[in-house]
């Protein structure tokens, strides 16, 4: 999941000890909520329990529905949102170093930035998989995560039987290689403005600028403007939710202008700073558009 603290990277360590995968149960009422676009290392599933989700991963559309498991390969750049009102699913998150001791093909598949999302559209053995690693994880009892780690590589299996890799497509192409090491080092630098300018980008990567953004918005769907200032308001709205003065957000984010990050924020999410800290401080979740 895309968080405000973290502008599209987005960490997925957690300790040993909690189990192989981590879980995050979500339920909405509405079909307008969402996440923007954000890459992590961990493999990602969506189990689709109700509703509808709709999952962009690389440069594919996949429209999930109750039954359905989408699953994101690790590093590559995705966003969702829900398309129906009413809509519950699970997030499975599993470090890529699950895969460490497993056969290439399974590595290169899902652990590796596979170019792709896929989906797997209500597979009566895969749902089955699912809902009993849930059930495990839930119940927390002695064994549960040995049996959570059999079960994810069940599941694991039975994916890779069912969506091989295919001719060209691992080792993911240069180019989806290339956007994956620009976004890194976007999500490290977005805060310091003279290095992730047009021109800056390309003499750091090698690249002309035409090639940079083309490829860019390809993968993305965004320039890379647009991509620096969704992490400055990312960054910026994390802080103001926080308790933090708009000043003190903008300068974190990199912007020496208050005023002119208030008017890019407001630009970005259809609210001024003190809005978003007010509909915050109303709802244990953060309002729709960041």
């Amino acid at each position: 999941m895309a968080h405000p603290q973290t502008p599209f990277y987005e960490s997925t360590a957690w300790p040993a000890q909690k189990g192989p995968v981590r879980v995050l149960h979500m339920v909405h009422e509405k079909s307008e909520a969402g996440c923007g676009l954000h890459w992590h290392e961990a493999i990602e599933f969506y189990y689709v329990i109700s509703g509808g989700v709709l999952l962009y991963g690389g440069q594919d559309s996949h429209w999930l529905y109750p039954g359905d498991v989408g699953v994101v390969p690790g590093f590559l750049p995705h966003r969702g949102r829900l398309f129906l009102p009413k809509s519950e699913h699970y997030i499975l998150q599993v470090s890529p170093d699950f895969l460490a001791a497993e056969e290439d093909g399974l590595q290169r598949r899902f652990a590796r930035g596979g170019s792709h999302a896929l989906t797997v559209r209500q597979d009566g053995a895969v749902m089955a998989l699912f809902d009993h690693l849930l059930g495990e994880y839930a119940a927390a009892r002695p064994g549960w995560q040995t049996a959570c780690r059999g079960d994810m590589l069940r599941i694991f299996a039975h994916l890779y039987r069912a969506c091989p890799p295919v001719a060209g497509e691992t080792p993911a192409p240069a180019g989806f290689d290339t956007v994956r090491r620009i976004l890194f080092f976007l999500s490290g630098h977005f805060d310091k403005e003279e290095e992730v300018t047009l021109p800056a980008l390309c003499r750091r990567f090698g690249l002309s600028a035409p090639y940079l953004c083309r490829l860019f918005r390809q993968y993305t769907g965004l320039t890379v403007n647009g991509y620096v200032q969704e992490a400055k308001v990312s960054c910026g709205a994390s802080l103001l939710r926080s308790g933090a003065t708009v000043a003190e957000a903008a300068r974190a984010a990199g912007v020496d202008d208050p005023s002119y990050f208030a008017r890019l924020f407001r630009r970005r999410t259809g609210l001024s700073p003190g809005e978003w800290k007010k509909q915050c401080r109303l709802s244990e979740t953060p309002p729709a558009g960041v």
